[in-house]
């Protein structure tokens, strides 16, 4: 008898497990591949100035952002949040809205049985052939 509850307990921890990874993979996945169209149409082309500073439309962003992770952490989570942190990439500062040229992106997910995943990324726009050389 003893090894028949030992059995059951056995087989619903690897059920746990299993459902744990799924969802931890599955997480991780949706943040760390999360696509540069999303990064991009949240910069507004503006070619009305002959030298163009490039920057993140903070509203845009967040709002591109938040939609992806609806749609791909629903399946994995419901309860998640995200934080934003505009800075010049320059000296680092804080920026106002018109020369961020940087985002870091916070994000905490609860998983399951008080387990969070947290995840911190850093984007910036930076000199490439297309923006910023002459």
């Amino acid at each position: 008898m003893k090894l028949l509850y030992l059995g059951i307990l056995l087989v619903n921890l690897t059920f746990i497990m299993a459902s744990y990874v799924y969802k931890i993979n599955g997480i991780n996945r949706s943040i760390l591949q999360t696509p540069h169209s999303i990064l991009e149409t949240s910069i507004p082309l503006t070619m009305q100035k002959e030298e163009v500073t490039l920057y993140y439309d903070q509203e845009t962003l967040k709002n591109n952002y938040e939609k992806y992770l609806d749609s791909e952490l629903k399946k994995y989570t419901d309860d998640y949040v995200v934080s934003y942190y505009f800075y010049n990439t320059n000296d680092g500062g804080f920026c106002d809205v018109t020369n961020c040229q940087g985002v870091v992106i916070k994000v905490e997910a609860k998983v399951m049985l008080g387990i969070t995943y947290k995840r911190e990324m850093k984007y910036e726009i930076t000199e490439s052939n297309f923006y910023g050389k002459k």
